[in-house]
């Protein structure tokens, strides 16, 4: 498997820390994991270093993406599909057939993608702005709606990611109580969805690349 990423990878991408990191990932994914979820990670793979290629080349650019286009490319790169494989296989978890094919599943897999996304851009809007990056949905949101303050466009993005809570709520309960035979399996799956995000969370909270604050200051030369 790690043959076939590593062919995907340009070869200016081959000292990127992101990169190296998803290989190393990969590799130790691989030691657990059926032929099936290989498959599965193989893909997500892909997916996850052509959003990261986009993103590298919207850094050159002096006006953002618009926040459609965002919305696509993030939606991989942020990382959570990779993420949520990898801890299923992990913890020998595996989705139930009929939850699987429901489309309150697949919405509840979208919300908590987007809260990921959300919970990152906020936590790493300052340190984007220091490096002139436009990959953030706050410098999205501002340039989308044509805001003059960018405190405006932090209040709109808390906003959506309070209503996205809301939603997320719903999707778990609808998903839990689907094909009541197969609940507890239902029920473990939901809960490496709330562990992933928990890590989200705490990551943006904790590390020393973002900086998360309930007010933010900015400084602009």
């Amino acid at each position: 498997m790690n043959k076939a990423i590593e062919n995907n990878i340009e070869y200016s991408e081959r000292d990127d820390p992101i990169v190296t990191a998803v290989i190393e990932v990969t590799r130790t994914f691989c030691e657990y994991s059926n032929g099936v979820s290989i498959k599965k990670m193989k893909n997500l793979v892909k997916h996850f270093l052509s959003s990261l290629r986009k993103e590298k080349r919207w850094k050159r650019q002096r006006m953002a993406p618009k926040l459609c286009d965002y919305k696509v490319y993030r939606y991989y790169s942020v990382g959570f599909d990779f993420m949520l494989e990898a801890m299923l296989n992990l913890q020998n978890v595996s989705v139930p057939q009929n939850m699987q094919c429901t489309q309150s599943y697949s919405l509840l897999c979208e919300s908590a993608n987007t809260i990921a996304i959300m919970l990152n851009d906020i936590a790493s809007f300052r340190n984007e702005l220091h490096e002139h990056s436009k990959n953030n949905m706050v410098i999205v949101l501002k340039q989308e709606r044509g805001y003059v303050k960018y405190q405006d466009a932090i209040d709109e993005m808390v906003q959506m990611l309070n209503d996205e809570w809301k939603n997320l709520e719903l999707l778990l309960k609808m998903c839990s109580t689907h094909n009541y035979e197969m609940q507890n399996s239902n029920l473990n799956v939901l809960d490496v969805i709330k562990q992933i995000l928990h890590m989200a969370y705490m990551y943006t909270m904790n590390s020393k690349r973002y900086t998360f604050a309930n007010t933010f200051t900015i400084e602009i030369q």
